[in-house]
């Protein structure tokens, strides 16, 4: 088999899963909404639990992707800390919470796996912009880098529990782009504020 079909297969998958969670599904199901035979499948993962694993890892090395794409591109650090921050809601807005469910109560060490990991690529990112905010001269000098990607990770997570979104009345967008601009005002120098509020200014005149 090629690799082109088995990718095929991982990102079918991952779009099932996406729409209808994981319990739900059976490798019949899978084939069938894949149209391809269930032998293919067996041909590719020892197992249903094999194929949910190896989805995910296809996942997150996408999503790892697009991360060493942007610290690949010469890009303003406030700009980065922006565009890295809207990829990470927009990678966790695309999940199902029956997924999610799912993967908490039969495979959570598979999910634990994938969470570790994917902590680790988002704080490097984190840590890239901020020392680069600090070499452009746009962030503070005397921040403390290691804990400030790690607040600012945790405050990404408070945002998507489930507990904390229903206990509000605003939307996610107004939560994100309230917790982002105190963040940003944090640790941006003078030079960071004017370039962040003309940044402000000509998006809502787009708006």
């Amino acid at each position: 088999m090629s690799d082109g079909k088995y990718y095929d297969v991982l990102s079918g998958s991952l779009e099932l899963f996406r729409e209808f969670g994981i319990r739900s599904l059976s490798m019949d199901d899978l084939a069938r909404n894949m149209k391809i035979s269930k032998k293919t499948l067996y041909q590719f993962f020892d197992n249903k639990e094999d194929l949910v694993r190896k989805v995910l890892i296809f996942q997150a090395k996408e999503n790892d992707d697009a991360f060493r794409t942007l610290m690949n591109k010469q890009l303003n650090a406030v700009d980065a800390l922006i565009s890295a921050s809207r990829m990470v809601n927009t990678q966790i807005a695309n999940l199902n919470p029956a997924m999610i469910f799912d993967l908490r109560k039969y495979y959570p060490e598979i999910l634990e796996q994938l969470i570790h990991e994917k902590k680790s690529v988002v704080y490097d990112y984190i840590t890239f912009s901020l020392q680069l905010g600090i070499s452009q001269q746009l962030y503070r000098k005397d921040i403390n880098i290691d804990v400030t990607a790690a607040i600012y990770l945790e405050q990404l997570e408070l945002m998507h529990r489930s507990e904390f979104m229903h206990s509000k009345d605003f939307s996610f967008s107004y939560i994100f782009d309230t917790m982002f601009d105190n963040h940003i005002r944090g640790i941006v120098n003078e030079n960071g504020l004017n370039y962040y509020e003309e940044k402000i200014k000509n998006f809502k005149t787009n708006e």
